[in-house]
């Protein structure tokens, strides 16, 4: 039952990176080198086009994930255990594919523009 999930968070993140790739786009490498720099960013206030709040969701989602406590633990409920992780995996994927973009964007064009991103 686990096996079908694995393979879907791992389809998860191959659309994200397979998106983040497209002719023009950020390589994943910049969005990842970016993620610093973007929560400097929004923590020091030059970046507002990212809610702090949505940066702090995504640091619990991580820490959620990496931890060995979880909502639906793996070794009692195997099929729930690892489709909560895939959609917050997918989740996090998602909304770094996006708020890098918008980021790199904002750092290219310059950082007194606004850069609206693509809900």
């Amino acid at each position: 039952m686990a096996r079908p999930i694995r393979w879907a968070v791992l389809g998860l993140i191959a659309r994200q990176a397979r998106s983040a790739s497209l002719p023009g786009a950020p390589s994943l490498t910049s969005r990842l080198l970016s993620v610093p720099r973007l929560f400097r960013g929004v923590v020091s206030g030059e970046y507002r086009e990212v809610p702090a709040g949505r940066l702090l969701a995504m640091a619990v989602a991580v820490l959620y994930v990496l931890s060995p406590i979880d909502a639906f633990p793996e070794a009692v409920i195997p099929l729930l255990g690892f489709a909560d992780d895939a959609v917050v995996i997918g989740w996090i994927a998602a909304t770094l594919n996006r708020e890098t973009e918008a980021f790199l964007g904002w750092e290219r064009i310059g950082r007194n523009t606004v850069v609206s991103s693509v809900v």
